[in-house]
């Protein structure tokens, strides 16, 4: 069965324009610009969508595809996920979840439940776990689960600075995604730790100290809900979990709809625009921050040793760096971190770093 869908708003994910596209039984063969189907003898379904926009399915990777709440009662228990519920809002592929309720709701229903909705059309997998630890698994642990199970491609949703948490430890939370990492790695998956972060003053201090104390990378995890208030969010945007559609999959401070304070964005314009700023300083900030932000990005470890042989265009020694790093953590544009962590850019430093690109006709005349 041949179909042609005519005039449609392309997107592949990008904006192709006014495009037509045909399909036999459901796979794209062609995308044109015009494709004749009136000289054929083929029988063909035509579909006329100038009005309409044509793109790839949607991703949505925290589901709760049994339903979820039940929180104030069991009158309050939420019903599962039907399939019109995903395809009418665009979502192709979905991964399912459970919640708080790890006892009524099981790993058994989850998985048959994906397996249903992958025979009605979509792509469905699911993480094993709940908010508690020790994890529920399917199996015995937490990697057979990921190399036995082929639906399961991650743990979680695990809960922390909540109060419906277990109130897992660093040393639980690590165990854990060790071995979600080491079952992702045996399975070709991605053995991801799906972490729901709560309302409490924590935040993410447990994935930082995670960070900073174990080899574990911090793309392992992968924080939900961190839109709930200002404060989380502005933490998870600095802790470089925010993942978005722009530029190399990187955050960047162009990117975040976030404001500082006018009185800070005021002091970073003026050092950047001042005359009287010494130049030589703000190429040199420029050049550092810009290393330490690849450091970041790459997970390696931005050490003063590895910056004084890597900076390019300047000859400064170790001390004369440990000297600039001090001045740009005085003014909160990096955080100094010993061991494996190495120097990490802030948000505002960030900021600062995106003014400075801006104002390249200023920095390099």
């Amino acid at each position: 069965m041949l179909t042609l869908i005519k005039n449609a708003e392309a997107y592949a994910p990008e904006y192709l324009g006014k495009k037509d596209v045909l399909l036999a039984d459901s796979k794209i063969i062609l995308i044109e610009d015009c494709i004749d189907h009136v000289n054929t003898s083929i029988p063909i379904h035509v579909v006329d969508a100038a009005h309409d926009i044509i793109a790839p399915g949607f991703i949505d990777s925290h589901v709760h595809i049994i339903g979820g709440g039940g929180e104030g009662g069991y009158k309050t228990r939420t019903p599962e996920l039907m399939l019109t519920d995903a395809t009418t809002a665009g979502v192709t592929t979905i991964v399912g979840v459970l919640g708080t309720d790890g006892t009524t709701r099981r790993m058994e229903s989850l998985l048959a439940k994906a397996r249903g909705l992958e025979e009605e059309g979509i792509s469905c997998f699911i993480h094993t776990g709940s908010y508690q630890i020790p994890v529920k698994t399917l199996t015995t642990s937490i990697e057979e689960d990921l190399i036995l199970i082929d639906k399961i491609i991650g743990v979680g949703e695990i809960a922390i600075s909540d109060h419906r948490s277990s109130e897992p430890t660093f040393e639980e939370l690590v165990k854990a995604a060790s071995a979600a990492r080491n079952g992702g790695i045996l399975s070709g998956k991605a053995g991801i730790l799906e972490v729901h972060v709560g309302d409490g003053k924590r935040k993410l201090s447990l994935l930082n100290q995670i960070a900073d104390e174990t080899d574990l990378p911090i793309r392992q995890f992968h924080p939900t809900h961190i839109n709930r208030n200002e404060e989380l969010f502005k933490e998870g945007i600095q802790f470089e979990y925010l993942l978005t559609v722009c530029d190399e999959n990187e955050v960047k401070a162009k990117d975040v709809e976030y404001r500082l304070s006018s009185q800070k964005e005021e002091h970073t314009l003026h050092e950047v625009e001042n005359e009287s700023v010494d130049l030589i300083e703000l190429q040199e900030n420029h050049a550092l921050l810009e290393m330490i932000k690849q450091c970041n990005d790459t997970g390696k470890a931005a050490s003063r040793k590895w910056i004084t042989q890597h900076l390019k265009g300047f000859t400064l020694t170790e001390q004369q760096v440990r000297n600039r790093l001090d001045v740009l953590e005085e003014k909160e544009y990096i955080i100094k971190r010993r061991g494996r962590a190495g120097t990490k850019i802030t948000e505002n430093g960030l900021h600062y770093l995106y003014h400075l690109k801006t104002k390249q006709h200023l920095i390099n005349p």
